[in-house]
């Protein structure tokens, strides 16, 4: 396990591993035994594998691996749970994401197109104008013409 794990950090994709570990009070957990990454968070999760009557007699009834129920915890259940969430929610703004770039793009492109068609129409409205003064000067000289004669 330890070299995947090394594996992986050498990754550049990777950008962060959560590794969660079960440890009983026969094997206890050892953070030196994990290598030391900014990248690595290591959780362990206390299980205990204590043997009882009770639950022996329990998995007998329910024709369960009593070896195998006794690893069995509500907290590793919920971490990887909650992993499960959080992986949909990172997918989920990760679409939104990309919907918002799609969104963003196609309003920069809207943008520029309304930018150049205001620059078309301040080019007509400055032509026009041109034309209205010239056609205000040729009159004002027909009617400085026509009041001198």
């Amino acid at each position: 396990m330890a070299r995947l794990l090394e594996d992986l950090l050498s990754l550049q994709k990777v950008s962060k591993i959560s590794y969660h570990c079960i440890e009983t009070a026969k094997h206890p957990f050892d953070s030196s035994a994990f290598l030391q990454h900014d990248k690595l968070t290591v959780t362990p999760h206390f299980v205990d594998t204590g043997i009882s009557i009770y639950g022996a007699i329990l998995a007998l009834l329910r024709q369960e691996s009593y070896n195998l129920t006794r690893f069995k915890s509500t907290e590793v259940h919920t971490a990887i749970k909650l992993i499960g969430t959080k992986l949909q929610e990172k997918k989920a703004l990760e679409e939104r994401i990309s919907a918002l770039i799609q969104e963003v793009e196609s309003v920069r492109n809207l943008a520029s197109e309304l930018v150049s068609s205001a620059y078309r129409s301040e080019q007509e409205v400055h032509e026009t104008s041109r034309l209205r003064m010239q056609i205000a000067e040729s009159l004002s000289d027909k009617l400085v013409a026509a009041l001198k004669a």
